[in-house]
């Protein structure tokens, strides 16, 4: 029998999104929209270009929020199969 619970449809949805925050997390790292002004030893001015801590910090969260969320229905399936086994 090949048929999804609400658990499984969840749990994809879930999948879905950490792919979705991840790929996030890594645009956000990987882009190089701050620019900043820097001099170096020898006295010469050069741009520096980083990527934007709260964006990058603001993605970090989302990521670990959906993390959280998988961890969090994992537990409840786990404490109702074991309720349904008693």
């Amino acid at each position: 029998m090949n048929e999804l619970t609400e658990y499984d449809v969840k749990q994809m949805e879930l999948q879905y999104k950490l792919a979705l925050t991840l790929d996030a997390l890594e645009n956000a790292r990987g882009s190089k929209d701050t620019v900043r002004l820097i001099r170096d030893q020898n006295g010469n001015y050069g741009y520096q270009y980083t990527a934007d801590e709260d964006k990058v910090n603001k993605a970090q969260q989302d990521y670990e929020d959906v993390l959280q969320e998988i961890n969090e229905l994992a537990a409840q399936r786990v404490k109702e199969l074991e309720q349904s086994y008693l």
